[in-house]
Order: structure tokens, then sequence, then C-alpha cells
């Protein structure tokens, strides 16, 4: 069964589908670079990204090992 598209997934689902390190998703969260679906309501609740956030962290991530590369 294939997961529904506009269920959102938590920052530790982001974490494992992507290898990215939390201060990525610190900094893209940070930068509004990310899309949530649900804001925190406050401290303590989580946030809920979309789908895309996981294009968006690899998109970050290949282009920052390019940058590296030389």
């Amino acid at each position: 069964m294939s997961q529904i598209s506009n269920v959102g997934i938590s920052r530790k689902t982001l974490i494992e589908q992507t290898g990215a390190p939390l201060w990525v998703l610190n900094y893209l969260n940070a930068n509004n670079a990310l899309p949530v679906i649900n804001p925190a309501k406050g401290r303590g609740f989580p946030v809920e990204y979309s789908q895309g956030a996981v294009n968006v962290v690899l998109e970050y991530l290949k282009t920052r090992t390019l940058a590296q590369s030389g």
C-alpha cells in the first residue's frame, strides 16, 4: 500500500529517507526552503513536512556535494 500524498512526514522520517544530518534540516527550515503542511503549534508539537521536502533536501545535498568536490 502506498503512502497518501497529503499526509505529512516527520523530521525523523525525513532524516531517515534522505540521510541528511539534523543541521541541514534546521538550516533549510530556518530559510523557509522546506514545504510544510502543518507548522508546529508550539513547543513540543511536531512540524509536518510535505513529501516534496525529501526532494528539496536531496537537491541541497547534491549541490553541496558538487560544490565541495571542486
